[in-house]
C-alpha cells in the first residue's frame, strides 16, 4: 500500500490519498515496515516521523531514503524541509526523544550515489 498526498493517487491501486503528517487510524500499530524518500517534502517532519513510527508494530521497521540533495541548498516551497545528511540521526534522536533511533545507517560503499537509507526502529525500552 502506498499513499500520496495528491488526488490522482486514488486512481491507482493500492494507493490511498492521504497526508503522511497523520498516521491511518486503522494502522496505529499494526505496520510491519514503512518506506519513504520524502521526508525532506514535509512541513513538519517531526510530525511526520512520530507518525510513522506510531504506525509500526514493535519488530516494524522505517527505511528511510535521505539524499545529500535534502540538504540546507535544496530548501524550496516544495521541498520545505532540509537537513545536512550527517546531521539528521542527531536530529532525528532529539526529535524522537527515546521513542525510536537509527539502528543503520546504510551508504554505498563505492560512493557513487549520495543517498543513504537509516533503518529507524521503535525503541522497547520502558523508562518509568
Amino acid at each position: 500500500m502506498g499513499t500520496d498526498i495528491s488526488p490522482s493517487a486514488a486512481m491507482f491501486e493500492n494507493m490511498v490519498v492521504h497526508d503522511f503528517h497523520n498516521p491511518l487510524p486503522d494502522n496505529i500499530g499494526e505496520v510491519n515496515f514503512i518506506y519513504s524518500n520524502s521526508l525532506d517534502q514535509s512541513n513538519d517532519p517531526k510530525k511526520a516521523l512520530s507518525s510513522w513510527v506510531d504506525s509500526l508494530l514493535p519488530e516494524g521497521v522505517i527505511y528511510l531514503e535521505f539524499s545529500r540533495s535534502h540538504g540546507k541548498q535544496s530548501f524550496s516551497l516544495l521541498d520545505p524541509f532540509s537537513c545536512e545528511t550527517e546531521i539528521f540521526p542527531f536530529v532525528f534522536l532529539k526529535w524522537m526523544d527515546g521513542k525510536a533511533f537509527i539502528e543503520k545507517s546504510l551508504f554505498p560503499l563505492d560512493n557513487s550515489s549520495a543517498t543513504a537509507i537509516f533503518v529507524i526502529k521503535c525503541s522497547q525500552l520502558s523508562f518509568t
